[in-house]
C-alpha cells in the first residue's frame, strides 16, 4: 500500500517535487535546539545552515522515510543558499512556530 503523504508545501528540486510537511509534535520536541540556535547571535553562519537542514530533514523524512529514495546527500546537494531559508520557513510558517516566536516577541 502507498504511504499517504501528509499536507504541505510544494518545493521542487532538481526537476523532483516534494510535499514538505510540518514538524510533528515528536519533531517539534527533537528539534528545539537546533531552532533555539538559529536565533542565537553566537551561533555560526555554518552551525545555522546546518541547524535549518536537521529541521528541513526532519519535516521531509514525514512524507519521504525511505532514505533510500530520497538520501540525506541529495538534499544536501540540491538545497542551497537560494532556497534554504525559504523552505526553512515553510516548516515554521506551516508548525505555527513563526507565528508563536512573533507573539513572544510582542509581548516582551
Amino acid at each position: 500500500m502507498a504511504q499517504e503523504l501528509a499536507a504541505g508545501v510544494e518545493i521542487t528540486l532538481r526537476g523532483n517535487t516534494l510535499i514538505i510537511p510540518p514538524l510533528n509534535i515528536r519533531s517539534i520536541k527533537e528539534c528545539t535546539v537546533n531552532i533555539m540556535a538559529i536565533d542565537d547571535p553566537e551561533t555560526s553562519f555554518a552551525d545555522k545552515m546546518d541547524q535549518m537542514m536537521i529541521v528541513i530533514l526532519k519535516a521531509i523524512r514525514r512524507n519521504y522515510p525511505d532514505e533510500t529514495l530520497l538520501t540525506d546527500d541529495y538534499l544536501y546537494d540540491n538545497i542551497d543558499l537560494s532556497n534554504i531559508t525559504d523552505i526553512f520557513s515553510a516548516v515554521l510558517n506551516q508548525t505555527g512556530l513563526n507565528k508563536k516566536k512573533a507573539m513572544m516577541e510582542n509581548q516582551e
